[in-house]
C-alpha cells in the first residue's frame, strides 16, 4: 500500500508534467501584406485616404492576456504616418486550416468566403490619426462593444393612421 504523502507527491508531479505539456503556445502575429490596401477618393474637393492593414494570429486563445498582447501589438505597429489617413483600420484573423498564408496566396477570395465569418477576431479603427474603436468579432458578428440599439417600426396612434 502506498502512503498518502507519496500519493500526493505523485499526483502533484503528474499535474505539473501535464501543465508543462499543455501550456499555451506562444502567440505569433504575421502581416498579411497581400491583403493590405490604400483607397483614395475626392470628397468636396479634399483627398480622403483610407488604409487597411491585415494580420494573421497563430496560436490564438480567447482570453484577456491575448487581448492585451494584441492591443500592445497595435500600439507598437500601427502605421507611423497614421495622421495622414482619414480612416485607418487594422484587422486580425486567427490562423486556421482555411485562413492561412498558403491558402490566402492560392485563393485570396477565402477571406470573403470563409474568414470573415469564421476567423475574423479583431478590428481596430482610427479616424484622422485618433483611436475610435476596437471590435471583437466572433463568427462574423461584433460581440464587443455590445450594441444595445433596437430598430423597430414607429407605432402611430389610431387617429393618425386613418
Amino acid at each position: 500500500m502506498i502512503s498518502r504523502p507519496l500519493n500526493f507527491s505523485l499526483l502533484g508531479l503528474t499535474l505539473f508534467l501535464y501543465s508543462c505539456t499543455s501550456a499555451q503556445k506562444e502567440i505569433t502575429i504575421e502581416p498579411l501584406k497581400m491583403l493590405n490596401n490604400i483607397d483614395t477618393f475626392m470628397d468636396r474637393g479634399k483627398m480622403v485616404i483610407s488604409k487597411f492593414d491585415y494580420y494573421l494570429i497563430s496560436n490564438y486563445r480567447d482570453n484577456k492576456r491575448t487581448q492585451n498582447f494584441i492591443d500592445s501589438f497595435v500600439q507598437q505597429h500601427k502605421d507611423s504616418s497614421i495622421a495622414k489617413y482619414s480612416h485607418y483600420n487594422i484587422v486580425f484573423y486567427r490562423e486556421s486550416s482555411e485562413t492561412n498564408v498558403k491558402n490566402i496566396l492560392a485563393n485570396p477570395r477565402v477571406i470573403d468566403r470563409y474568414s470573415q465569418e469564421n476567423d475574423w477576431i479583431y478590428s481596430y479603427h482610427f479616424i484622422n490619426g485618433k483611436f475610435l474603436s476596437r471590435w471583437k468579432v466572433k463568427k462574423g458578428e461584433i460581440i464587443e462593444p455590445k450594441n444595445n440599439i433596437v430598430v423597430e417600426d414607429i407605432k402611430l396612434k389610431d387617429s393618425l393612421q386613418r
